[in-house]
């Protein structure tokens, strides 16, 4: 039933349009990382223990993006650290990491050192007017934009370099944050181009006022993560607790900017997921007296309840965005609630269960091991 990579782009019922995806290859992929012919014999093992043991998979694609619009503002100054070129943009870090994905990436397209990069935001004088940080959608669409501005800033800078040295805008080389004639030693930096562009009074109108400027991306669509997640569950049926023993995961989120920061989204995406099958909940006493309110009431996983996960990434590059990327943050939930829910039920099917409403606390499933007992 997989739309098959020779459909894309693929316009589903809902008018939305699927630019990319190896769907297939990332399920296979997955089954081999979670060994999935080998589950017969782990399960064999567990129930000669005494324990219930089942296996899930989900497979899913996600929507990710949100107002498909963002503007960026690039600005080129000096401070007591030296010259800088500073992006400016009202996507807001919250964890995700901006400082570690947005300073490589403009320093990567300026050619320049990551250490004369500054990110601006979370300040509404300075930033333009922008979308919250919502829907997956930073890199996508702040980094796109941010893109953007550095190309238009390396063109000017080339115009305006071309004025200077007095040659030819074609004879104009960019390389190494610096502008220089073809086939000789003369060139002028950057920041060097950006601060005479501003005091130079003899340049064409069209070329004055810098190399700030500002940049708006529009994307014709969302983007679509999509993966295979295989979740592996043991349950104790004296006590009915569920341990997740095993936990498998391709996901294709596009080009990956930056692995770290990706896998740990993908690491808290699958660890929320599975607090969410297995025990979080908002609890009231009969007078509504919530009984969860802090967390040391509310249930949470800790590092010790979540195994080694083993993840890995099929990169499709997205199409609808120059950076090639796919929303991150919401995939590791997305994969992980149908896999872990449908690995429980595997377990308790083998002594009668067939549904156990959410979450699958130690009682539940007790419970419902006992009434399918009797």
């Amino acid at each position: 039933n997989f739309i098959p990579p020779s459909a894309m782009p693929y316009t589903v019922g809902n008018g939305m349009v699927y630019d990319s995806g190896e769907f297939e290859v990332a399920m296979d992929r997955a089954l081999t990382l979670a060994d999935w012919n080998g589950f017969a014999a782990r399960r064999a093992v567990s129930e000669a223990a005494g324990r219930l043991r089942g296996i899930g998979i989900g497979c899913f694609l996600e929507v990710a993006g949100g107002i498909l619009d963002e503007s960026t503002e690039l600005r080129f100054g000096s401070d007591e650290r030296g010259d800088f070129a500073a992006l400016h943009t009202g996507a807001q870090a919250m964890g995700q990491g901006h400082l570690s994905t947005f300073v490589p990436l403009i320093a990567s397209r300026l050619e320049i050192d990551p250490a004369s990069v500054r990110l601006v935001e979370g300040d509404s004088d300075l930033v333009p007017g922008g979308t919250p940080s919502v829907a997956s959608r930073s890199m996508m669409m702040a980094g796109s934009a941010g893109q953007m501005a550095c190309d238009a800033a390396i063109d000017k800078g080339r115009r305006i370099a071309a004025h200077l040295l007095e040659a030819a805008d074609s004879d104009i080389e960019y390389a190494q944050g610096k502008f220089r004639i073809a086939g000789t030693d003369r060139f002028l930096g950057l920041f060097d181009v950006a601060k005479r562009a501003r005091s130079e009074k003899d340049l064409p109108a069209e070329l004055q006022g810098g190399l700030d400027n500002t940049a708006k991306f529009v994307s014709p669509q969302m983007s679509f993560p999509n993966g295979c997640h295989v979740c592996e569950v043991e349950i104790d049926p004296a006590t009915g607790v569920v341990s997740v023993v095993r936990y498998a995961a391709v996901d294709d989120v596009g080009r990956v900017m930056h692995e770290t920061i990706v896998e740990g989204q993908m690491h808290g995406g699958i660890v929320q997921g599975l607090a969410q099958v297995l025990g979080e909940h908002i609890v009231y006493d009969q007078n509504g007296q919530l009984l969860t309110a802090s967390f040391m009431d509310y249930f949470m996983m800790r590092a010790d309840d979540v195994p080694p996960l083993v993840t890995e990434h099929h990169v499709v590059p997205c199409t609808t965005n120059p950076l090639g990327v796919k929303g991150a943050g919401e995939s590791g939930v997305a994969g992980a609630l149908p896999s872990a829910i449908s690995a429980v039920l595997d377990a308790l099917r083998t002594r009668g269960v067939e549904h156990l409403d959410l979450p699958m606390t130690a009682p539940r499933v007790w419970q419902a091991l006992r009434a399918a007992k009797a």
